[in-house]
């Protein structure tokens, strides 16, 4: 005997099959129908309703994507099949792709799909019975039973016969039964709508995204018979037919699961319970019959589902000719779906974990590893390659969601059912309860996890650090501290986890006070210096905006780790003091300790905020020196650093070579090109990301509307904003309003604005209503002008550069009451203008200057420079815009003025310090005014130089007299 034949000989010798039935005496087409339809259409029947209501009416789409998705998945079992004769079993096939290892976790995955569903059917037959019997009770011996309990034991007790059936040809006969169950089961739900006076009223919803992961699981376990479809085909007489039997199982299959859930939605809308028959009226002669239907259904299918299991513990101890034990086997097996039923009656939640996790594994994604494993020629690159990528794409989604929905809901009914059998007054079962509603708290599941703590009569500090980190990652975070104050005034001690969870709470909340009394308590208990305390103290006092504090806290340690240096580094970032952050940075370098990935990208955002190029480039080889460069965030870091460093081009370089890019590259690229007036190119960018699918987010939508604003691309932005949430589910935020806002009114639609800003379904900020204010000014509209800044002082009154773009509006138009009004109540109220700031690189160095400066801090040198350059700049054709000045001064005056501020001194700076040819990069705090733009465009032209002033809205680029705004904005 040679390798080949020995081998063939011992898989026929493993590969038993259930049945008993000699091949020449299979089973026919019509019983494997029957076989086929009865696995598909089981309790999934009961299930498809309420699975739609989940999703909505555009859900039927994947109900039909799933069917077809599961049939293509079933010819790939038996293609792998055909590949081998001596495959009879789903575990066989597992086994010929890759060993006893691909055996074992087919076996485990099916053999555990199959025995949870066999539990689900005894929870359906307690469910329907105890609601065609509600004041039914059972009584053995001195035990009194609930009705739901104990139909299911004798539900146990009329199915265990049908288990001792081995033959799936006498199954045949059960399973027509259940085939003609179903079909009843649509007709009397359809009755009930249409007779006996339910109706077809419900409208439902088109399509609730919230529901889809629980939707998609219920299908996929609807279509789930795979584990069986290897042992159907091998049952038959002729095993090449069993195409057609996939066929015909699954388009009636579709037809009858499409009906129900059409029906049952129609009838009960978002009202469905889970299984529909608990929504039937139950003194109607179709409610009786379709829940009669309902009981008969799962008899009809019990056995044909643990047969496959039952089959292979026969195989695995080679006793399937012991019809005595396998009786006792068969016995077993119903008897321990029972307990488990007892135990865990949450029938819907645990079929959509089923879908979710088991079905979607053998139904989906083991059949296309097998198949690409067993037949080699599917590995080449095609139609059938790419259709398999894409079953096993959705599935691995389908499977990650899909799991963790039921299992959230599963622990919810635990929940429950301790509730009701007063398990939650034992103490391990309330703190896995809080610990469950803490892990993703909403403001529900903190007041719950929070009343649950109160039942525990001594609580420690470790319940407590649970509870305290929950608040601190919800939305309503200081709720910890109430309960911290009550804790601590029983005598429970905080521990070095107690203050950096309540530490997070202060800082979220902007508690500085709270978080000062705790820094305090942390000194009182020796933790000040803990290694877990320091960080969330610093975190907490540069997030409450008291940087100073933070720095004395971090001063007083000794040797600071890189927890301690990225906390005190990305303080400053965040509260936009670059220059002491990168300090911080240079401290690291000196002490020698290894900076990280977070590090990096705070040093990087200082860059950004400085404008600070060759700064920039600097730590961007220091990046690829020290490996960052493989962090995807670290590369976004540095695409947004040179955009706002007005370096385009190494963006562009940068985002090219990332051989990974999630969204957020792709949204920061977006944003480059729209600050710096490349709409065209931010649009294209969008287009290219859809075509490489990757979905958006909202800072891909800001960055897309961001460059319709500042291009005049009204039509398109309104396309943009609108879709986010009609096509991609993205609530607008306060941002995006404002970009619309901005969209409008820059483009003259200045009342448009005005409504726009009226209808928001949300409060409006101050931010809102003053960018309205800025385009009333640009337009020179002053009647609106006035109206808008009503409503911004409703909000906030202390804002400088409110009262100084109205005075220059009223300025412009000639109303100087107006001015004299607004510069007296700025001077009522002390509100002090920012003063105008402009900043320059140079040989590494960032210069600053004030607008002013020329008149008294500046350089002779410069001061002759610039007075100069605008001489020379006259003769351009250059004329100061004195509009904008006090009327009180002579023209020279107002030009003195004009000609000092920041922008100006700081491109004079460049001209100065800088070769001929050189870029001069200039950022400013504000707004750019219309007199330095104007001027920088002459500078442009007769200094032959490229200018790149950022100011506080988008980069200018001046080049030979033109800027790239085209003069809007």
């Amino acid at each position: 005997m040679n390798c080949q034949e020995a081998e063939a000989e011992r898989m026929e010798s493993q590969n038993q099959t259930p049945q008993t039935i000699e091949p020449a005496k299979g089973t026919t087409i019509l019983k494997t129908c029957f076989n086929g339809i009865n696995a598909l259409s089981g309790v999934g029947i009961l299930s498809i309703p309420y699975a739609l209501s989940q999703g909505g009416w555009l859900s039927l789409i994947l109900l039909f994507s799933v069917a077809i998705l599961c049939w293509y998945t079933g010819l790939l079992l038996k293609r792998c099949m055909d590949s081998n004769p001596h495959i009879k079993t789903y575990p066989d096939i597992g086994e010929a792709a890759f060993g006893p290892k691909g055996r074992a976790l087919i076996s485990l995955f099916m053999y555990l799909e199959l025995y949870l569903v066999a539990v689900e059917f005894l929870i359906l037959e307690g469910d329907n019975l105890h609601k065609l019997f509600h004041n039914t009770r059972f009584k053995i011996g001195g035990l009194r039973i609930r009705g739901q309990k104990g139909f299911m034991m004798l539900s146990a007790l009329v199915i265990l016969p049908t288990t001792w059936l081995r033959s799936l040809g006498m199954l045949a006969y059960v399973s027509a039964g259940g085939v003609l169950a179903s079909a009843i089961l649509v007709g009397c739900v359809f009755w009930a709508g249409a007779v006996d006076g339910v109706g077809f009223h419900e409208e439902g919803e088109l399509l609730n995204f919230g529901g889809l992961p629980t939707t998609i699981s219920l299908f996929v376990f609807c279509y789930g018979g795979h584990a069986v479809f290897p042992t159907l085909c091998n049952s038959m007489k002729d095993r090449s037919q069993f195409s057609k039997v996939l066929i015909v199982c699954f388009v009636i299959s579709t037809i009858s699961y499409g009906s129900m859930a059409i029906l049952g939605y129609l009838m009960f809308g978002d009202y469905l319970e889970f299984p529909v028959t608990l929504n039937l009226p139950i003194r109607k002669i179709s409610s009786q019959i379709a829940i009669c239907t309902t009981v008969i259904n799962p008899l009809t299918k019990y056995a044909v589902i643990i047969s496959p299991i039952a089959a292979a513990i026969e195989d695995k101890y080679s006793i399937q000719n012991n019809r005595a034990i396998s009786f006792i086997i068969r016995t077993l097996i119903v008897l321990s779906t029972l307990i488990v039923a007892l135990l865990v009656p949450f029938f819907g939640y645990v079929m959509a974990f089923i879908g979710a996790f088991l079905s979607v594994t053998v139904s989906m994604l083991l059949p296309c590893l097998f198949y690409l494993k067993i037949n080699k020629v599917a590995r080449r690159f095609g139609l059938e390659l790419v259709m398999i990528g894409g079953i096993v794409a959705t599935g691995s989604f389908v499977g990650v969601f899909g799991t963790y929905t039921s299992l959230k809901q599963i622990l919810k009914q635990i929940h429950a059912f301790s509730i009701k059998t007063h398990l939650q007054y034992d103490i391990s079962v309330l703190i896995r309860l809080i610990n469950f509603c803490t892990i993703d708290p909403t403001p529900a599941s903190m007041d719950h996890a929070h009343h649950l703590f109160d039942q525990i009569p001594q609580p420690d500090i470790v319940v407590f650090n649970m509870l305290a980190r929950g608040y601190a990652r919800s939305e309503t975070p200081l709720g910890a501290i109430p309960l911290f104050a009550h804790i601590f005034s029983a005598d429970i001690v905080p521990d070095e986890y107690t203050f950096p969870a309540l530490l997070k709470v202060c800082a979220s909340s902007k508690a500085l006070e709270e978080g000062k009394q705790l820094h305090c308590l942390a000194i009182k208990h020796g933790l000040n210096l803990n290694i877990y305390v320091c960080p969330t103290l610093i975190n907490m006092y540069t997030a409450c905006n008291d940087v100073h504090a933070a720095r004395r806290v971090f001063d007083k340690i000794k040797e600071p780790c890189i927890v301690m240096y990225n906390a005190i580094i990305t303080g400053y970032a965040r509260n936009s003091l670059p220059n002491e952050a990168l300090a911080s940075f240079r401290g690291l370098q000196a002490s020698n300790v290894k900076p990280t990935d977070v590090t990096m990208l705070s040093v990087l955002s200082s860059c950004a905020l400085l404008g600070a190029l060759d700064l920039g480039r600097w730590v961007h080889e220091y990046v690829k020196k020290n490996g960052f460069d493989n962090y995807v965030k670290v590369n976004t870091a540095l695409i947004d650093m040179y955009a706002k460093c007005g370096s385009l081009e190494d963006s562009e370089s940068v985002f090219e070579n990332m051989s990974l890019k999630d969204t957020q590259a792709w949204s920061a690229m977006i944003v480059a090109y729209a600050i710096h007036g490349q709409s065209s190119k931010a649009i294209s960018m969008f287009e290219r990301m859809k075509r490489e699918r990757v979905k958006p987010d909202e800072i891909t939508f800001l960055g897309l509307l961001y460059a319709c604003s500042h291009t005049g691309l009204v039509e398109e932005g309104c396309k943009y904003f609108y879709s986010m949430s009609d096509k991609y589910g993205i609530i607008p935020s306060i941002k995006h309003y404002g970009c619309m806002v901005d969209l409008l009114s820059r483009s003259g639609r200045l009342e448009e604005a005005f409504k726009f800003i009226d209808k928001l379904p949300i409060r409006p900020t101050p931010v809102l209503w003053r960018t309205l204010l800025s385009a009333c000014s640009s337009h020179g509209n002053v009647e609106l002008g006035k109206a808008v800044i009503k409503r911004v002082f409703e909000l906030d009154d202390s804002h400088g550069g409110d009262y100084v773009i109205l005075s220059n509006l009223c300025a412009t138009a000639g109303r100087w009451e107006d001015v004299d009004f607004l510069r007296k109540m700025m001077k009522d109220k002390g509100v002090v203008k920012i003063p105008g700031c402009s900043s320059i690189e140079v040989k590494n160095v960032v210069h600053e200057f004030f607008s002013g400066d020329g008149e008294r801090f500046v350089s002779t040198e410069l001061h002759r420079t610039l007075d100069e350059l605008v001489e020379e700049l006259k003769l351009a054709g250059y004329v100061p815009d004195i509009s904008l000045v006090s009327h009180d001064m002579e023209d020279h005056d107002k030009e003195i003025i004009l000609r000092y501020h920041s922008e100006k001194l700081a491109i004079a700076y460049g001209l100065l310090n800088t070769p001929a040819g050189t870029t001069i990069r200039v950022v400013k705090n504000l707004r750019v005014c219309g007199d330095c733009h104007s001027a920088a465009k002459y500078i442009s032209l007769v200094s032959q130089r490229r200018i790149i002033l950022r100011d506080v809205q988008r980069f200018h680029h001046f080049k030979e007299g033109k800027c790239s705004c085209g003069d809007y904005w």
